[in-house]
């Protein structure tokens, strides 16, 4: 009788099958080792469909993965890289043959992200530094990327931007036109696509903020300089946002709880929220509400027009699903 080891003890943890429920991934839908044949198109799988996780891991691949991701034009505005420059990169950063071998193949585009990732000195091990630097580029080249809506992958360097960036922060490159162009057929909050269009402004209804108002509460609120003017750019229905908020007044760091309400309200601003069926957000304080408050719980404020009435294409049926998705 064989005991210990994979008969006998714990063993590796098996892969594949349906989901687990010991496995806090497959709680979440983003398990990679099991799922199969569960809708979740496999571990293998990547992007929106990436595997695992059933409906739940599906739906939330969805809602993650940007149409420009998915579309391959990632590397749309990347200049390929030359056999000149890919021979000049390998005599300056020597690596094992296999390596070299390996980016000799790689699309040219490609080439010119692992080339435009810099110098591999300093690295512990230039070899493994150097395959690691060629998967994470080629999964950028294939779409095979999550990305939250607006967020865009740098064309030259393939360094994540968020949506706010209008410049690479690494290499400054601009963002690329496939990036400004993408649209989300996502329905937000208030019933419309997370990229606006015809759908209605989630703050319609907002009394925007005067620029004596966002000066008092710069005042009466101390943060750092880059904060303030941050503020001072948002749209100033999203300033009346963070107004309402209230006072900064006992947060342990006052700009980073300043920066972190900001970017919240953004994304309120821009509709970049997925909420259960029937629930809305307050436009006067940004607050999430549950579908059956008629009043916002939190400043008392009326709850809008149609707000709630999540949906795409005139149907809620998909709002509900990535409602549910979220829940499971």
């Amino acid at each position: 009788m064989m005991m210990g080891g994979k008969a006998g003890g714990k063993g590796k943890k098996q892969k594949g099958g349906p989901p687990q429920a010991n496995c806090k991934w497959c709680q979440m839908g983003q398990c990679w080792d099991h799922g199969v044949g569960a809708g979740g198109g496999g571990k293998g799988g990547y992007g929106a469909m990436r595997g695992g996780g059933g409906m739940a891991g599906m739906m939330a691949g969805m809602m993650r993965a940007t149409p420009y991701a998915q579309n391959g034009s990632l590397l749309a505005e990347t200049a390929p890289a030359s056999n000149l420059e890919v021979e000049q990169f390998l005599v300056l950063n020597p690596v094992q043959e296999h390596a070299a071998t390996q980016f000799r193949g790689l699309d040219p585009k490609v080439q010119r992200l692992v080339i435009n990732k810099g110098s591999l000195e300093g690295a512990r091990d230039p070899t493994a530094a150097f395959i690691g630097r060629m998967a994470q580029m080629t999964r950028i080249g294939k779409g095979q990327v999550d990305l939250p809506p607006g967020d865009w992958i740098c064309a030259n360097c393939g360094d994540h931007q968020f949506s706010r960036n209008e410049t690479c922060r690494k290499c400054h490159s601009p963002k690329p036109e496939s990036a400004k162009q993408a649209a989300f057929a996502v329905p937000n909050a208030f019933g419309g696509a997370m990229t606006g269009g015809a759908a209605a402004s989630p703050l319609q209804d907002t009394i925007p903020a005067s620029p004596a108002e966002v000066e008092q509460f710069l005042i009466l609120n101390l943060v750092e300089p880059h904060a303030q003017e941050k503020f001072r750019g948002m749209d100033p229905k999203a300033q009346r946002l963070v107004l309402n908020k209230g006072s900064l007044e006992g947060a342990r760091d006052p700009t980073a709880a300043f920066i972190s309400r900001c970017a919240q309200i953004e994304k309120i601003a821009r509709g970049q929220v997925m909420l259960p069926p029937g629930d809305w957000i307050c436009n006067s304080c940004g607050d999430h509400q549950f579908a059956r408050n008629e009043s916002c719980r939190k400043c008392g404020a009326a709850k809008p027009a149609g707000a709630g009435a999540g949906s795409m294409g005139g149907g809620g049926d998909m709002a509900q699903m990535m409602a549910m998705a979220q829940m499971m």
